[in-house]
């Protein structure tokens, strides 16, 4: 993507995970937005959610396996929280404030993004091409991102660039490190 910038990214479990690692790398220029996830680890241990034959928009996605991203314009309240599934099932959402959805809420006009996955033993790959609905450089941008993992077990862990409070918290703005 012409005027853009990549950054690469580990995230973090918010309570101490020795089966899993999750690194990517985004790439961000006013139009577009490619971000890349690998979870490394023992993939058998995961609920990872099936290929739907149609991706759609889907609410409640963090209640699996997801991967997501935040985006906001340095320092003002309105944010974005970008929501995908190894499904391929996606959701977008507008808020005007700390967990205040805005007026357009859950953004209705937003073009479906590209999701694919891989598979092995111990990788799970998703890479996602998503217009970029800020409409700002990355240099402009208060990114975070996070994922969540659902294991058999029906545990779920918790990641996120950095973890600033007593519970895990994706929407608070000072995790937003990129």
């Amino acid at each position: 993507m012409a005027n853009s910038s990549v950054s690469e990214f580990k995230l973090v479990p918010f309570k101490e995970n020795e089966l899993f690692s999750i690194l990517g790398i985004i790439d961000c220029s006013p139009q577009k937005i490619h971000v890349g996830f690998l979870v490394e680890g023992p993939l058998k241990d995961l609920i990872i959610p099936k290929m739907s034959i149609k991706p759609q928009k889907k609410d409640k996605l963090w209640e699996q396996t997801c991967f997501e991203i935040f985006l906001s314009e340095k320092s003002a309240d309105k944010y974005f929280e970008l929501n995908f599934s190894p499904s391929r099932d996606w959701a977008i959402y507008s808020f005007d404030d700390y967990r205040e959805l805005g007026a357009s809420g859950r953004l209705k006009t937003f073009n479906a993004p590209e999701i694919a996955m891989e598979t092995s033993k111990h990788e799970l790959k998703i890479e996602i091409l998503l217009d970029n609905p800020t409409g700002l450089a990355k240099k402009d941008l208060d990114i975070g991102i996070t994922a969540v993992l659902q294991e058999k077990n029906l545990e779920k862990t918790f990641w996120a660039l950095t973890h600033l409070s007593a519970e895990p918290d994706f929407h608070k703005r000072d995790t937003f490190v990129l």
